[in-house]
């Protein structure tokens, strides 16, 4: 099994700082061309299967590269989307005490869960196949913490990963999983 794990393109917020957590955002123009580079590299590649998160600036980022696999079934699903931050949402990053989190903020140990139950639902169904999976930067380092079976605190301990970025990941023989390729965004350098 090959898994390819992508970032959508920027938005709005990010552009400012806003915290987006499961707020739906809005793909800036910069982040409307990102998709689009991200679209062409994947043209010729074969996915069996692509997912999104339901949050538009990841839905939209899926569909623009679903274009070029019209047979593909494309699935959008709760389960990849980013982590709740609660009423943390829609705030500036540097106007919020990250020593006072809200009731409903959903902690990196709940995030790698959902992760995992997400992993283990792909399993049977996708054994050997190309999937691609497209989210955001935080559920995206949970997915590769389950799939590289690293403590959830090393969620805080990789770069960010930047808008579009792919990562790729491949099922070895043994079970392990094996990194490709890392939050790169190879595609966005004429940009």
């Amino acid at each position: 099994m090959k898994l390819f794990i992508v970032r959508h393109g920027e938005t709005e917020e990010n552009r400012n700082g806003i915290l987006q957590g499961q707020g739906m955002g809005t793909l800036s123009a910069l982040g409307l061309e990102q998709i689009r580079k991200l679209a062409g590299r994947f043209a010729q590649e074969r996915f069996d299967a692509i997912y999104s998160s339901d949050i538009t600036r990841a839905r939209k980022t899926a569909e623009e590269i679903a274009k070029h696999h019209p047979n593909t079934p494309l699935t959008i699903t709760r389960q990849l989307r980013e982590v709740n931050i609660g009423a943390f949402s829609g705030k500036h990053k540097d106007s919020v005490d990250w020593n006072n989190l809200p009731p409903d903020f959903e902690h990196d140990h709940q995030l790698v869960d959902r992760a995992s139950q997400f992993i283990q639902s792909l399993m049977p169904q996708h054994f050997g196949q190309s999937i691609l999976c497209v989210a955001h930067g935080r559920i995206n380092a949970a997915l590769l913490s389950v799939l590289l079976e690293k403590p959830h605190s090393w969620i805080d301990e990789i770069e960010n990963l930047g808008n579009t970025s792919v990562n790729v990941l491949e099922r070895e023989h043994t079970g392990a999983w094996r990194m490709d390729l890392f939050n790169d965004t190879g595609h966005l350098n004429d940009l």
